[in-house]
């Protein structure tokens, strides 16, 4: 189908299949589509329910055009959230990777800028002394280095910047604020994946097969794109072809309940030294709790032990050693940046 009659079926309500939505993203990163045409589109895909088949295409289009990110494991995991829960957290899952790093999985971050947030993971990294992974080159001297490396998104996604400001001025969430963890340009074969609202833990989860993704966790708890200690957690496992719900209870875990007011930060400073101290070892309780958590579940998923509990324990003790700092150090060595340098 020609752009005008893909733009056409969304505006009338039809369903795309795998194939028309990639054909339909690629129209729009090409400019083939008026810049007020996209914004129909993406405000009647606001108004339908998104399908996996969708995502999934959407996301493979924007793969098809990203910069190439080769020499790195495919067997890595990414550890990402989609953002947009509004809560201008502690950046857990910047922390989350470097435990995952230090307990021994090969971890390939996708992170951005600060959007809906205080602070984003390139935000943090920026004031932890860490090149934010602006090149492939980058991106494998750290994983070689640490065992950890980060993909700064709009480095790898240029074709991106032509929409930024129609998304600005639509100042409301759209399509493209669930692709950020699923378009990772190393392709990492296993995700962790929090989402901003409970309604859509089950679109994305069903869309990571389609993308050949087979081991997968995705999660949203109480209002958060984390698991959280604060309230009730959803999460569905993809193993394969296989989607199925999991109970995470932070109680059962051992975690223990925090308040969300415990765990927010004013900016990207705050949430820098909260992150260090943790991985020094000496980081606040609740910050603990929440990072524990999302990193037990990563050990699980990456098969570094046989349940979610042994996860949750070796997250713990990974932060009580102090590890994961020699992670940051590694970081900084491979390719430090002062603040302002960074990003410029």
């Amino acid at each position: 189908m020609q752009p005008a009659d893909l733009m056409e079926n969304v505006l009338d309500g039809g369903r795309l299949g795998k194939g028309e939505a990639a054909d339909l993203m690629t129209a729009i990163l090409k400019g083939h589509l008026h810049e007020l045409q996209t914004a129909a589109v993406l405000g009647a895909l606001r108004v339908q329910r998104l399908t996996p088949g969708v995502l999934a295409g959407f996301s493979e289009a924007l793969l098809q055009e990203a910069e190439p990110l080769q020499g790195l494991p495919t067997g890595a995991m990414d550890c990402c959230g989609t953002g947009g829960d509004g809560a201008s957290l502690v950046n857990v899952s910047t922390a989350v990777a470097f435990v995952l790093a230090a307990g021994g999985v090969a971890v390939i971050k996708h992170g951005n800028r600060g959007v809906s947030s205080s602070s984003g993971s390139s935000d943090v990294l920026q004031m932890l002394g860490v090149n934010a992974g602006t090149d492939a080159e980058t991106v494998r001297r750290q994983f070689a280095t640490s065992g950890l490396g980060f993909v700064y998104a709009p480095a790898f996604h240029p074709v991106l910047k032509r929409l930024g400001s129609l998304r600005k001025a639509l100042r409301t969430r759209t399509v493209f604020n669930l692709l950020g963890p699923l378009v990772n340009p190393a392709m990492p074969s296993i995700r962790l994946i929090g989402v901003y609202a409970n309604e859509v833990v089950k679109v994305v989860a069903e869309s990571l097969p389609m993308m050949g993704v087979r081991r997968a966790l995705v999660v949203h708890g109480a209002g958060l794109d984390e698991l959280s200690p604060v309230g009730p957690n959803s999460a569905l496992m993809i193993m394969g072809n296989e989607v199925r719900a999991v109970d995470i209870i932070p109680e059962k875990l051992g975690v223990g309940l925090a308040s969300l007011d415990s765990l927010r930060v004013s900016g990207a400073m705050e949430s820098a030294n909260r992150i260090e101290a943790l991985l020094e070892g000496v980081g606040d309780e609740s910050t603990r709790k929440i990072v524990a958590l999302n990193a037990g579940a990563g050990f699980w998923l990456a098969e570094k032990t046989r349940s979610l509990q042994e996860g949750v324990d070796l997250a713990m003790s990974v932060l009580d050693s102090g590890k994961a700092s020699d992670v940051l150090r590694a970081l900084r060595i491979s390719g430090a940046v002062t603040p302002t340098e960074q990003l410029s």
